[in-house]
């Protein structure tokens, strides 16, 4: 990727999205990915968003940090969904904040 093509994609998502300071984003995907890196941390700093860093992916840490922070974004892949929902215990949380 070019400076160029990460500054379009940047921009673009975050003007797709809409750009609301009072969001928050939980950070688990690697930065040196391009969707960890644009989705969860160039996108969240450009909007001037909340970013709440998990460094090694755990469900319940995960729901906690959901309900902890009121965590508005999570940019995951579909097995940390899947491994998500499984835990018996996710709805005994409050994930109302969770938005997408």
């Amino acid at each position: 990727h070019t400076h160029r093509t990460v500054m379009y994609t940047l921009v673009a998502g975050v003007h797709w999205f809409g750009p609301d300071p009072s969001q928050s984003t939980l950070a688990v995907l690697p930065f040196f990915h391009v969707t960890g890196m644009q989705g969860s941390m160039n996108g969240t700093i450009y909007s001037g968003n909340t970013i709440v860093l998990l460094p090694r992916w755990d469900r319940e840490v995960a729901a906690q940090l959901i309900q902890r922070y009121k965590i508005t974004a999570w940019q995951c892949i579909p097995t940390m969904v899947v491994d998500f929902l499984a835990d018996p215990k996710v709805f005994d949380y409050d994930l109302k904040s969770l938005e997408r």
